[in-house]
């Protein structure tokens, strides 16, 4: 019996060992595999009110950096080339805004696959380095105000011998080099790439602000303010009911110029585009001046009867604050038109302020606001309403004649 079992044993292990030899390795991370995609995430970023999404591509490059870490040409040789349709991202618009918030309101995009049609040929690492071009078609122009992101990133892409000479991607991590705004990261901290097809995310983000500004700091002369002028802002003055001397009494105002959310109105100021204004005289001439009109910062200024205001460089979707401080005992009141739409003189203006949109400037679509100041008699009456009292007492006393001629038609 014990003959028959120590003969069995060898037996019965040959047996395991060859059934083990028949079956396949199983790679178990192979075989569960899904299959990658790499797409980046585009955001432009505009001002909530007053601008619309223009007509823009973005363009995107990539660099061959290293395989298995080292960065010499014969390595950087091994790495594929990426899908050249993957780099470019187009607005319209007809592109809507896909979120909102205090940062202003955004249009996410995805990039098309940078991996479609790419194959590796061994196991390794294969790392890139990714970056944005300056943006292309863009309308409304100039391109300066399109704000390219200057952010980099690396991006390591790890493949795994799936069997049978089969390499596939086992994992993609990504680590940020360079922010949106340049500025350089000494330490990039390495994240695993995460994608969202359904909600149209990734975590390889480039964002772009889009700040366009209108306005001239050439107003033309005369008391009628030019296309040019209405595509930025227009305060104008008038006086009405007065006597001559009333004409040259100078109306105190405050402006306070609050930027679009989330935009970086600082950046502007820092390139330069501090807005600015200058003052056209009752007679039409142009002052020859320019005066610096921050954001963020109550300025006071005077205009007489026909004057006006004519802002400069102001970045659209900004809410300005206008408030006549004093009235000099007149009875004031506004009118004009902003962001394409009629202010009728309601709006809290000196409160919660006023959307400067971007516009054609004219007299329908430009940005103007007219304060009017209407003088009072000492009685309390508005000489600009004396036609309408005139009118009032005659038909009062055509009534009172009326009702006497009655009764006497009556009594007799």
């Amino acid at each position: 019996m014990k003959a028959v079992f120590k003969r069995t044993i060898p037996f019965v292990l040959s047996v395991m060992l060859v059934i083990v030899g028949l079956v396949p390795t199983i790679n178990v991370n192979a075989d569960n595999l899904v299959e990658h995609e790499l797409r980046f995430q585009k955001i432009l970023s505009k001002a909530y009110f007053g601008v619309a999404t223009p007509y823009v591509t973005f363009n995107f490059s990539y660099t061959k950096h290293s395989f298995g870490g080292n960065e010499t040409q014969a390595s950087k040789d091994k790495l594929p080339d990426l899908n050249p349709n993957a780099f470019t991202v187009a607005y319209t618009p007809a592109d809507v805004v896909t979120s909102e918030n205090i940062n202003g309101a955004h249009m996410k995009k995805l990039s098309d696959d940078l991996l479609d049609g790419v194959s590796f040929t061994e196991v390794g690492q294969y790392t890139y380095l990714i970056k944005e071009e300056q943006p292309t078609g863009i309308d409304p122009g100039p391109a300066a105000v399109m704000h390219a992101s200057e952010a980099q990133y690396l991006v390591s892409i790890f493949v795994i011998d799936k069997g049978g000479g089969t390499y596939v991607v086992d994992k993609i991590v990504i680590g940020q080099t360079v922010r949106d705004d340049g500025t350089a990261i000494a330490e990039p901290s390495k994240t695993v790439y995460a994608l969202d097809n359904v909600a149209g995310t990734s975590n390889l983000i480039f964002q772009n602000q889009y700040r366009p500004r209108g306005g001239t700091d050439l107003p033309q002369a005369g008391l009628t303010p030019s296309a040019a002028e209405l595509k930025g802002f227009v305060l104008m003055k008038e006086v009405t009911g007065t006597a001559t001397g009333n004409e040259t009494s100078p109306f105190p105002f405050t402006i306070y110029l609050d930027p679009p959310w989330g935009l970086d109105w600082e950046a502007e100021q820092a390139a330069g585009h501090t807005p600015t204004y200058r003052i056209v005289d009752k007679d039409g001439v142009v002052e020859t001046q320019n005066h610096e009109i921050p954001y963020k910062t109550l300025t006071s200024i005077q205009l007489r009867h026909n004057e006006r205001l004519v802002l400069n460089d102001v970045m659209y979707g900004t809410f300005i604050r206008v408030d006549e401080t004093s009235s000099l005992g007149y009875v004031k009141s506004f009118s004009g038109w902003m962001d394409g739409k009629q202010v009728n003189g309601s709006e809290n203006l000196a409160g919660y302020g006023i959307n400067i949109g971007e516009t054609s400037g004219t007299s329908t679509t430009g940005n103007y606001i007219k304060f009017t100041n209407n003088q009072q008699t000492a009685t309390g009456f508005i000489f600009a309403n004396l036609p309408f009292i005139i009118i009032s007492i005659v038909a009062a006393g055509g009534i009172i004649l009326f009702v006497r001629s009655r009764r006497r038609a009556y009594e007799e």
